[in-house]
């Protein structure tokens, strides 16, 4: 029998972080004479009251994977969590299409309002440049998916080009996010297409077979699948590299540094009974919990609060969530962070009325009045520098469709000139401090990058032809 969630939390953890800070505050010891106790007292009251009438029951839609998957158990396992504790209900969508990219989809059209996806999911698909934004955005990084390159016992190989060459590899389904982790990382390696056989099958036909000598599949460690590929069918899992060369420039770093969504992966020996005999290097890339820009922060930060009071109950439930951590590096992710999840991250900073309570009094006005001149500077200095990384974005839009239109090599070397020339400019204006190296910088680079790779793809292809 599961254990049940708490169905009330901490007095401080059930209110609004505002509402919290106004209840410290007016709990100083500077409020000592009994009419302002008195008078704080009552708007403290009033202020709970319209917070508690607000509270009414909402349903959200979520776009995961096929149930039994899981991303579906996963994201079931903390949404029934999150409905033990607010008048919330989620609905999961059913559609034989759901994957990484397909969510992603449904959440930017508004379909879904909560969405598992692969935190390596190329974001310039979902860029919208007639906004200029990027709606998506995330929860939190749930749990590693693993790389597990597995082939038959009897296979010996040094090398991953020796361990594939001539060999029938299975990836997936075609363009599926494994399929094009695992093509990216053959050819970093220096392995050509040509130099083994594609297997196109679904996640569950991902296995050793008659068909299949060498199975690639990233997905969580504890995936029965995985287990059984070891143990009933003389399984064995292929290491990138020597591990204790991590952290001191192994080749999956190299790989990860040109592929910074990706990070090195250690499967510790004996982790699957008496396999693997020694510890294998791979790679892992994170599963997310994205939502939208549009879904309000105290919704999103009442719903990470549930999910890290509970974390220890959400592992015993899935192990797989044993990995959740509130001092994720944001740097890592491929979409911003909402601005509900940083309320609740700064939920313990000291806010400046409890700082400054001492010595406020009449210079309150004042500072208000302060505070609204320099809040309007920055905002108007903060367009200024938008306004000029929008010119960017529509800049390398614009290249980006004349690589799909060149009918050359000439042509795109052009465009890879135009586009080193336009990010030379970019860096330039950042030296100077005309531009800020935040999310919409890092977003341009990304765009830049995605559209230098494309150039590549188009060079492969004519060479080909």
């Amino acid at each position: 029998m599961r254990e049940p969630f708490p169905t009330t939390l901490y007095p401080l953890h059930t209110m609004n972080i505002e509402v919290q800070r106004v209840w410290k505050l007016l709990t100083l010891s500077s409020l000592k004479d009994w009419p302002h106790r008195f008078l704080a007292c009552t708007f403290s009251l009033l202020l709970l009251t319209i917070i508690g009438c607000g509270r009414k029951d909402q349903a959200f839609r979520v776009a995961t994977a096929p149930e039994g998957a899981t991303y579906y158990n996963i994201s079931r396992t903390i949404t029934d969590a999150v409905e033990e504790v607010h008048p919330w209900n989620f609905t999961y969508i059913d559609r034989p299409d759901l994957g990484s990219i397909t969510n992603c989809r449904l959440l930017q059209e508004g379909e879904v309002d909560f969405a598992l996806a692969r935190n390596d999911t190329p974001i310039h698909q979902f860029y919208d440049s007639t906004q200029g934004s990027l709606s998506l955005r995330t929860l939190l990084p749930l749990y590693p998916e693993v790389l597990f390159i597995i082939h038959h016992n009897s296979i010996e190989a040094s090398s991953l080009l020796e361990l594939v060459a001539g060999r029938r590899v299975s990836m997936g389904e075609a363009n599926s996010g494994t399929f094009r982790f695992v093509r990216r990382l053959f050819h970093d390696f220096g392995i050509d297409t040509n130099a083994y056989t594609t297997v196109y099958t679904s996640f569950a036909e991902n296995h050793l077979s008659d068909s299949i000598d060498i199975s690639c599949s990233l997905t969580g460690y504890n995936n029965p699948k995985i287990l059984k590929m070891l143990t009933e069918q003389q399984g064995k899992i292929f290491s990138l590299g020597d591990f204790r060369l991590v952290g001191i420039g192994s080749a999956v770093e190299g790989f990860c540094f040109n592929y910074p969504h990706a990070r090195s992966f250690i499967i510790p020996r004996n982790a699957y009974h008496v396999a693997p005999s020694t510890p294998i290097l791979t790679l892992a890339v994170d599963a997310v919990l994205l939502t939208r820009d549009d879904i309000e922060d105290d919704i999103v930060q009442r719903m990470v609060e549930t999910v890290f009071m509970n974390r220890q109950l959400l592992a015993n439930r899935s192990p797989l969530l044993t990995a959740l951590r509130e001092d994720f590096d944001e740097g890592r992710l491929s979409f911003p962070l909402h601005n509900g999840v940083r309320m609740y991250m700064e939920r313990n900073r000291p806010s400046f009325f409890e700082r400054y309570a001492e010595v406020m009094g009449v210079g309150l006005s004042i500072l208000v009045i302060l505070a609204g001149l320099l809040s309007t500077f920055l905002k108007w200095q903060r367009q200024r520098k938008k306004d000029r990384i929008d010119v960017y974005y529509a800049r390398i839009l614009a290249l980006g469709r004349d690589v799909m239109s060149a009918t050359s090599e000439v042509e795109l070397t052009e465009l890879t000139k135009q586009i080193d020339t336009l990010r030379h400019e970019a860096f330039g204006l950042l030296i100077d401090e005309k531009l800020v190296a935040d999310e919409s910088f890092r977003i341009f680079i990304t765009l830049t990058n995605d559209t230098l790779r494309s150039i590549e793809s188009r060079k492969e292809a004519f060479s080909e032809s």
